[in-house]
Protein backbone atom coordinates (compact mmCIF):
# COMPACT_ATOMS: atom_id res chain seq x y z
CA UNK A 1 0.00 0.00 0.00
CA UNK A 2 1.23 3.62 -1.15
CA UNK A 3 1.11 7.06 1.00
CA UNK A 4 -1.07 9.32 -0.89
CA UNK A 5 0.57 11.86 -2.60
CA UNK A 6 0.67 14.98 -1.17
CA UNK A 7 -1.64 17.84 -2.26
CA UNK A 8 -0.82 19.80 -5.35
CA UNK A 9 0.11 23.43 -4.91
CA UNK A 10 -3.24 24.46 -6.84
CA UNK A 11 -4.95 22.41 -4.60
CA UNK A 12 -7.68 23.57 -2.27
CA UNK A 13 -7.06 21.38 0.31
CA UNK A 14 -6.05 23.68 3.31
CA UNK A 15 -2.41 22.67 3.76
CA UNK A 16 -2.28 23.41 0.34
CA UNK A 17 -3.80 27.02 0.53
CA UNK A 18 -1.49 27.51 3.87
CA UNK A 19 1.73 26.47 2.04
CA UNK A 20 1.39 28.58 -1.52
CA UNK A 21 -0.42 31.57 0.48
CA UNK A 22 2.77 32.13 2.93
CA UNK A 23 5.18 33.64 0.61
CA UNK A 24 2.05 35.96 -0.93
CA UNK A 25 1.92 37.02 3.15
CA UNK A 26 4.83 37.86 3.69
CA UNK A 27 4.82 40.47 0.81
CA UNK A 28 1.56 41.58 1.48
CA UNK A 29 2.75 42.18 5.06
CA UNK A 30 6.46 43.85 3.86
CA UNK A 31 4.67 46.11 1.80
CA UNK A 32 1.55 47.29 4.13
CA UNK A 33 -1.17 46.01 1.92
CA UNK A 34 -4.11 44.64 3.97
CA UNK A 35 -5.53 41.45 2.03
CA UNK A 36 -9.26 41.35 2.45
CA UNK A 37 -11.16 38.18 1.27
CA UNK A 38 -14.29 39.10 -0.31
CA UNK A 39 -17.24 36.11 -1.20
CA UNK A 40 -17.01 33.98 -4.15
CA UNK A 41 -19.35 35.05 -7.25
CA UNK A 42 -20.33 37.88 -5.58
CA UNK A 43 -19.69 40.79 -7.46
CA UNK A 44 -21.67 43.52 -5.12
CA UNK A 45 -18.63 43.18 -2.64
CA UNK A 46 -15.91 43.50 -5.23
CA UNK A 47 -17.56 45.31 -8.04
CA UNK A 48 -14.45 47.56 -8.76
CA UNK A 49 -12.18 45.13 -9.36
CA UNK A 50 -14.52 42.85 -11.57
CA UNK A 51 -14.91 46.40 -13.60
CA UNK A 52 -10.93 46.88 -13.84
CA UNK A 53 -10.39 43.25 -15.45
CA UNK A 54 -11.87 44.01 -18.91
CA UNK A 55 -10.95 47.03 -18.68
CA UNK A 56 -7.64 46.22 -18.67
CA UNK A 57 -7.79 43.75 -21.38
CA UNK A 58 -9.66 46.02 -23.53
CA UNK A 59 -7.93 48.82 -23.13
CA UNK A 60 -4.42 48.26 -21.95
CA UNK A 61 -3.52 44.43 -22.76
CA UNK A 62 -4.71 43.89 -26.25
CA UNK A 63 -4.92 47.46 -27.60
CA UNK A 64 -1.98 45.88 -30.01
CA UNK A 65 0.15 43.22 -30.37
CA UNK A 66 3.22 43.53 -28.31
CA UNK A 67 7.01 41.27 -28.54
CA UNK A 68 7.72 40.97 -24.86
CA UNK A 69 5.84 41.58 -21.57
CA UNK A 70 8.34 44.14 -20.69
CA UNK A 71 7.02 46.24 -23.37
CA UNK A 72 3.56 45.50 -22.26
CA UNK A 73 3.95 46.49 -18.65
CA UNK A 74 5.73 49.84 -19.77
CA UNK A 75 2.70 51.33 -20.53
CA UNK A 76 1.27 49.97 -17.25
CA UNK A 77 1.59 52.72 -15.01
CA UNK A 78 0.62 55.60 -17.29
CA UNK A 79 -2.68 53.74 -18.12
CA UNK A 80 -3.49 53.17 -14.30
CA UNK A 81 -2.79 56.84 -13.71
CA UNK A 82 -5.39 57.76 -16.45
CA UNK A 83 -7.61 55.19 -15.18
CA UNK A 84 -7.25 56.24 -11.84
CA UNK A 85 -7.41 60.14 -12.15
CA UNK A 86 -8.52 60.88 -15.75
CA UNK A 87 -11.49 59.21 -16.40
CA UNK A 88 -14.99 60.96 -17.54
Amino acid sequence: MTAPASPAPWSSSPAAATTSARPVAQTLNATGIVHKHTLPYRSQTNGKVERLNPTLLDEWAYVRPYSSNAERTEPLADFLHTYNYHRC
